[in-house]
C-alpha cells in the first residue's frame, strides 16, 4: 500500500470517527432527533465492475436490539486498492 493510499484510509477512518462522535453527542444532548439520512452517488472511473456509480448512504434511526437485524452491528471495512498509482 503506497503512502498517500495509506495516508487517505486514515483520514477517511478518524473522519467517521468524528462524525460518529458529534451525532453521538448530538442525540445524546437532545441537539439533534435519532432521524437522519444522507445518500451520496458516486463515480467509479476505471472500475473493474460493470457498475460505473457507487452509493454512499448513512442512515442514523432508533433501533431495537433484537437479534433480527443482528448485534453488534458490523464496523464500516474500509480497504486500500493495491497497486494503483496516481
Amino acid at each position: 500500500m503506497t503512502t498517500a493510499a495509506q495516508m487517505r484510509l486514515e483520514r477517511i477512518e478518524r473522519l467517521i470517527n468524528e462524525l460518529t462522535y458529534e451525532i453521538t453527542r448530538g442525540v445524546m444532548e437532545r441537539e439533534i432527533e435519532p432521524d437522519l439520512e444522507y445518500t451520496k452517488v458516486m463515480p467509479l472511473q476505471g472500475h473493474s465492475s460493470k457498475h460505473d456509480v457507487a452509493l454512499l448512504t448513512v442512515n442514523l434511526r432508533p433501533y431495537d436490539r433484537g437479534p433480527a437485524l443482528g448485534w453488534p452491528p458490523r464496523k464500516p471495512r474500509l480497504r486500500v486498492i493495491e497497486g494503483q498509482e496516481s
